[in-house]
């Protein structure tokens, strides 16, 4: 279940002392694909989509929940030494309250535990809160974004989007 049905007040400090971001577990695949299809934004996936991120890289799919209820999530792939952060998205009641920045941050957090070198993402050029997301929380951790690129419109079936690389800082 998603909690989406409520007044916020959005950038709330008292709003993001009740959000926990978790690893994902199975329990959370049916909100977290509720959420996704109830986000036009983002890409509408699968559960079998779900089990491969959760499976094949469970150190990099986070849920943002506030009472035990699914208000984000996003989950990353990983390809030797870098990850691809692939999707986030908060619920609509939530957006612009920071949790976009607390789930990104949990990912660079886990990308450098693991000992990546740079994280990569694609956002479409009108999500302007995507992109505040990543910079917001990469400038947190003292890493710098920079666009590397755009992806194709891979046989006129996708949006391009601008890739975004953020080099890690690993000790």
């Amino acid at each position: 279940m998603i909690e989406s049905d409520v007044n916020v007040q959005a950038g709330s400090v008292d709003l993001m002392s009740q959000i926990e971001i978790v690893l994902f577990k199975e329990e959370y695949a049916n909100s977290v694909l509720e959420l996704m299809h109830s986000t036009p934004e983002v890409d509408h996936h699968t559960d079998y989509t779900l089990w491969q991120a959760a499976y094949f890289d469970p150190g990099l799919f986070f849920v943002a929940l506030k009472n035990n209820l699914v208000v984000g999530y996003l989950f990353g792939r990983n390809s030797h030494d870098s990850v691809l952060l692939w999707q986030f998205a908060v619920s609509k009641a939530y957006q612009g309250s920071g949790i976009g920045k607390k789930l990104v941050s949990a990912f660079i957090l886990s990308a450098k535990t693991q000992q990546y070198r740079k994280i990569f993402t694609t956002i479409t050029k009108e999500n302007n809160a995507s992109k505040a997301a990543i910079y917001s929380a990469a400038k947190q951790h003292g890493l710098l974004v920079s666009e590397v690129g755009e992806t194709s419109n891979f046989g006129g079936k996708m949006k391009p989007e601008k890739i975004f690389k953020i080099d890690l800082k690993i000790s």
